[in-house]
């Protein structure tokens, strides 16, 4: 029986009222609260991609075979120079999963660096203002400070029909930013 499973099991075990874990007795008080909400679009820049696998995995029942909730972040980094492969590794966003992020979402592309999530680009059907771009992915509106992990949020047209919103979570670093060995 693989681990999820087993764990499983003894969560309904326990929530049948077959005893504690040893050392253990049972919650008295007032209740827990409940589970934090969903990671929204402000969190995801400069997420980790072990972290956001588990997202993906736990709100989008997708399973990156390589970035999951139980899977180690193991494996070469990379660098800009040498290992670019492994350098822009990270989970894709399934495609069947862009509806669900907000109205008129057609399309999520993800920029990974050294396994952190440099931007993400939301494609949007329809041509819209900047401050509907905003209102539809539930974004704080123009002028309004960003967490520290968001560098930046930009809203354009980007094809006929379609308005694209960028959330940078850091600077692009590639092989033309750093020196790199001859």
């Amino acid at each position: 029986m693989d681990r999820v499973a087993r764990l499983g099991v003894v969560a309904l075990a326990l929530l049948a009222g077959a005893g504690c874990p040893p050392n253990r007795t049972p919650q008295t008080g007032p209740p827990r609260p409940a589970p934090a909400p969903a990671i929204g679009l402000l969190g995801w820049p400069r997420m980790r991609a072990v972290d956001f696998g588990c997202l993906l995995q736990t709100r989008f029942g997708a399973r990156d075979p390589r970035w999951g909730c139980a899977t180690p972040d193991t494996g070469p980094q990379g660098d800009p120079c040498g290992d670019t492969q492994a350098y822009y590794a990270g989970p894709v966003f399934p495609a069947a999963a862009a509806a669900s992020l907000g109205r008129g979402v057609v399309e999520v592309r993800l920029r990974w660096e050294h396994r952190a999530l440099q931007s993400v680009d939301l494609v949007l059907e329809g041509e819209v203002s900047e401050a509907e771009a905003r209102r539809r992915l539930d974004l704080p509106p123009a002028g309004v400070p960003l967490p520290p992990n968001v560098q930046a949020i930009t809203v354009q047209r980007c094809g006929r029909g379609r308005t694209c919103v960028d959330l940078v979570g850091f600077d692009h670093m590639g092989a033309g930013d750093v020196e790199c060995p001859k």
